[in-house]
This record gives C-alpha cells, sequence and structure tokens, in this order.
C-alpha cells in the first residue's frame, strides 16, 4: 500500500512544459504523506514484528 503510489513522481518527468504550475506542486505534495508515513510509522511495525515474532 505504501509503495504502490511513488508512480505518481513520474508524471513530473513527463509533463509538458507548458503545464499549469499547480501541476507539480500537487504531485509533489501527494508524495509527502507517503515518505512521512514510512518515518512516522516505522516504530508501529517495529514493534509489531517484535509482538509477532515471539509467537
Amino acid at each position: 500500500m505504501l509503495a504502490g503510489n511513488h508512480s505518481r513522481a513520474l508524471f513530473l518527468a513527463v509533463l509538458p512544459a507548458a503545464a499549469d504550475p499547480g501541476v507539480p506542486l500537487f504531485l509533489a505534495l501527494g508524495e509527502v504523506p507517503m515518505f512521512l508515513s514510512l518515518l512516522l510509522l516505522r516504530p508501529v511495525y517495529a514493534r509489531l514484528l517484535d509482538e509477532g515474532g515471539g509467537a
């Protein structure tokens, strides 16, 4: 789920130069929560793996 939408950044590479300046900003801001969720949820994932590893 977290890695499935990273290809949105590829749209930046194929975006024409005449595109509205808000489009790249929209695509870039859409990437931020995906990267932050990986960083912020790392302790949660580690805790889940520790609890599940003992069983």
